[in-house]
């Protein structure tokens, strides 16, 4: 058990993260952002039609953060299932108007 101790103090010391059992990232550091997914994608996709892929592309370069392993998923999801979203063509969506 000591050296559990010396070990995580070590990792610490040397910036790295320890996760708590059973969670893949260490506890508290989920991005928070100022807006949510879909009002970042309503912004992106206001007055123009873009793919999935484009659209994830460009929420993140907006600033949005994710922490997903797969957010071009999460993405797709949203796009699909919210009211907010009008899918053009296969894989192709704008925002409503509204």
């Amino acid at each position: 058990m000591e050296e559990a101790v010396r070990l995580r103090k070590e990792i610490q010391a040397a910036g790295g993260l320890i996760a708590a059992a059973g969670s893949a990232r260490a506890p508290g550091l989920r991005p928070r952002n100022k807006t949510s997914l879909v009002a970042a994608l309503r912004n992106i996709l206001a007055g123009k039609t873009l793919s999935v892929r484009e659209a994830v592309k460009q929420v993140l370069e907006s600033g949005y953060q994710s922490a997903s392993p797969d957010f071009a998923r999460i993405v797709n999801q949203t796009l699909a299932k919210s009211d907010r979203f009008e899918r053009v063509e296969r894989g192709r969506y704008t925002a409503r108007s509204r």
